[in-house]
């Protein structure tokens, strides 16, 4: 007799958290990295280098691609914003006010 047993494993889960800001690209590439190269930590010295060296240069081609595919896509708004001119992205593209309030950079003034 075939017995149908459908269930649901949730794997690993991770929980990284920050303060008053998000995870930076290399946070992320370092993430990914993880994902995709593992390495045994019963390894052979000499393999685990090479293994070791392949994950750094995995490590750098997913960072480099994440920052072209950040500074391609980036509107003006986070451009200005990233470079430390929050009142020029204000008066630039004339944000509603509730959308001032996320920004922390901007202090909050009551009319």
């Amino acid at each position: 007799m075939i017995d149908d047993q459908i269930g649901f494993q949730l794997g690993q889960v991770m929980v990284s958290t920050t303060h008053n800001k998000g995870h930076d690209v290399e946070f992320w590439a370092a993430q990914t990295t993880k994902k995709i190269v593992g390495i045994s930590e019963e390894a052979d010295p000499h393999i685990r280098l090479q293994a070791e060296a392949f994950r750094n240069q995995v490590y750098t081609l997913i960072l480099l691609g994440m920052k072209s595919a950040i500074a391609s896509d980036l509107p003006l708004q986070s451009r200005l914003v990233l470079n430390k001119s929050c009142w020029s992205a204000h008066i630039i593209l004339q944000l509603p006010a509730a959308t001032l309030s996320s920004w922390p950079c901007i202090p909050q003034v009551r009319p």
